[in-house]
């Protein structure tokens, strides 16, 4: 099954494991719909499959506007430990954890989304910066060696 939410390749998509039966949930079956977060995520509500959840009691909790997958496999799949429990995905899992309040969801989805950025800032070290400064000395015409690069010594 492939879900499209419009938000494009490498829109982040946060994944929140449910049941019909937990206490910890009921707060978030009634609330996911209204998007809290300014900046949340499209969210896809995963269940346990038929034999484990109540569809009737699954039709009752859904919010009519976020989409619920019934699937074991997919609990199996992320490791999900416990419910509530939430993943954020865009192609590769971006951050997860249990989170039992909305102030919890919000840090998970916030410091996820923030690691994600500063991973893909520039760096300001290493190899990659090395290899820039070598790339723009050599595009000066400056290479290993030359006496430009050790002013005083004669």
């Amino acid at each position: 099954m492939t879900l499209d939410f419009g938000g494009g390749a490498g829109a982040p998509t946060l994944l929140a494991f449910l049941t019909t039966g937990c206490g910890s949930c009921a707060g978030f079956w009634e609330t996911l719909g209204e998007r809290r977060l300014a900046t949340m995520p499209q969210t896809v509500i995963v269940t346990h499959e038929a034999d484990r959840e109540s569809p009737a009691r699954l039709r009752s909790l859904a919010p009519a506007d976020v989409p619920v997958v019934m699937s074991s496999h997919a609990w199996e799949d992320y490791q999900v430990p416990a419910a509530p429990y939430f993943v954020l995905v865009d192609g590769s899992v971006r951050g997860e954890g249990v989170a039992t309040t909305w102030q919890a969801l919000a840090s998970l989805v916030r410091d996820a989304i923030e690691d994600q950025q500063h991973a893909q800032a520039p760096a300001s070290g290493g190899p990659q910066r090395a290899r820039q400064i070598d790339q723009t000395l050599a595009a000066a015409g400056i290479g290993p060696g030359d006496p430009s690069l050790y002013p005083g010594r004669d």
